[in-house]
Order: C-alpha cells, then structure tokens, then sequence
C-alpha cells in the first residue's frame, strides 16, 4: 500500500521494520533438530520427535 517494493516486514525488539530481501537472504540459518529450539517447537505444534 505504501509502495515498497522487495522488502520484509521484520520486527525488531517492539519495533517493525523494512528489511530488504537481498539482506533477508542473504545467508542462511540452521536449526539443530536435535537442540532446543526444535525441541520446543514440536513440543508447541503438539508433533512427535520421531517421524516414522
């Protein structure tokens, strides 16, 4: 609506922001299925740790 074009909307600590997406992708992140972030993923999506 405001015209901006290739970019995210991101929030930053209470803020919202314009990131660009060459900036948004610019690497990438990983996620240990074996860590704690993934852990408490399935644990709040209700999902089993194991796929079978």
């Amino acid at each position: 609506m405001a015209g901006r074009t290739e970019v995210i909307v991101a929030r930053r600590w209470c803020w919202f922001v314009h990131v660009p997406m060459p900036l948004a992708v610019s690497r990438r992140n990983h996620v240990d299925p074996l860590g704690d972030l993934w852990m408490s993923v399935l644990e709040a999506t209700g999902r089993p740790v194991r796929f079978e």
